[in-house]
């Protein structure tokens, strides 16, 4: 048996590299096309290791295999140090001033945390920031008496997640609740020194509460009249119209963690986005799915604040969260767009 090398890895990973830069160089394929071409490419290697009966160490067997990003926990104080909210990072060695920027994403609700948004974490070679919002997840769940619980104050809680960051430049997602919450963050002066957006992903978000909740309501009484009595109504809308893949395990965890105390379209009765535009230098992607209750109606009316350049997506065969019904369409459409604005 031969002994296996730091050059022999070195040698290894060469190779490796060569076979997938052959099989990028054929047009692009998208950014999940190329992680599948180097993970090939490793593949490749692994088996010719073990054709030539080589003794591989545990620490060469972890190499050649797929590695997981790191991942960064915490807390960060809130409403004057009275309160913490959790956050995760992902790829937290790339928040760098050299690093590409990070993206931030913002979950639903009010109130329903991050989990089912995690698989944003496959968005190719940057950090990414999850936080819970006051009063659900990981973070803390003050009474209303013992906290603020409003739209204003949940931004002053974000701008406070992105300066304990220190950061420079960054990307936003919104999803659901989360663009809404996205648009009041851009929408209100910044301070000297706060970081800047370069772009915004708004999916599934609707621009007036009054009027996703029409549409919402339209569809559960077309549900009455098609179904028969006694019909489970709200097991067929959730299907339908939330998510065709039934209840994921990320729904799942984060329903089983939701918060109470400021939830649901309940928090924010008859919002509607504003006459303050995004900046024009603020590039957007708005996505919604082809069966989703927040209607095209609902996110059109985000045209008239979006002053940069702007793409409105419908994502075919999908409800309120693509990301879990087509999570490779999804991360492919999310990374094109990030790559196009730097």
């Amino acid at each position: 048996k031969l002994k296996v090398t730091s050059a022999w890895l070195g040698r290894a990973a060469s190779h490796a590299k060569a076979l997938s830069s052959s099989a990028m160089s054929r047009g692009h394929r998208g950014a999940r096309q190329r992680r599948r071409a180097l993970h090939g490419a490793i593949l490749v290697v692994a088996a010719v290791a073990a054709s030539s009966t080589l003794a591989l160490s545990g620490r060469l067997l972890q190499t050649l295999a797929a590695v997981p990003p790191s991942v960064r926990e915490g807390f960060v104080a809130v409403q004057g140090g009275r309160h913490r909210l959790w956050r995760r990072i992902v790829r937290p060695e790339l928040l760098s001033a050299e690093g590409p920027a990070p993206l931030v994403v913002l979950h639903g609700g009010p109130q329903v945390p991050s989990d089912y948004l995690f698989p944003m974490a496959g968005v190719e070679g940057r950090s990414v920031l999850f936080y819970d919002q006051l009063g659900c997840g990981r973070s803390d769940t003050p009474t209303k008496e013992e906290a603020l619980y409003s739209v204003a104050s949940c931004v002053t809680d974000f701008r406070q997640v992105l300066r304990d960051l220190d950061l420079s430049d960054y990307h936003l997602y919104g999803q659901s609740w989360g663009g809404v919450l996205a648009y009041e963050h851009l929408a209100r002066p910044f301070g000297e020194g706060d970081a800047r957006c370069l772009s915004l992903i708004l999916s599934s978000a609707p621009a007036s509460i009054p009027l996703v909740e029409a549409e919402a309501n339209a569809l559960v009484q077309a549900m009455v009249q098609q179904s028969e009595e006694g019909a489970d109504i709200a097991h067929l809308f959730r299907r339908t119209h939330q998510c065709r893949l039934g209840w994921p395990q990320p729904l799942a965890d984060a329903y089983a963690h939701a918060g109470s105390t400021w939830r649901g379209t309940s928090a924010i009765p008859g919002w509607e986005v504003g006459n303050v535009s995004i900046p024009a230098g603020i590039p957007a992607l708005v996505m919604r799915g082809e069966h989703d209750f927040v209607s095209d109606k609902c996110v059109q009316l985000w045209r008239k604040v979006l002053r940069g350049s702007q793409d409105i997506v419908t994502l075919p065969g999908c409800a309120h969260h693509g990301l879990l019904e087509d999570t490779d369409m999804y991360i492919e459409r999310v990374d094109a767009f990030l790559e196009a604005h730097r």
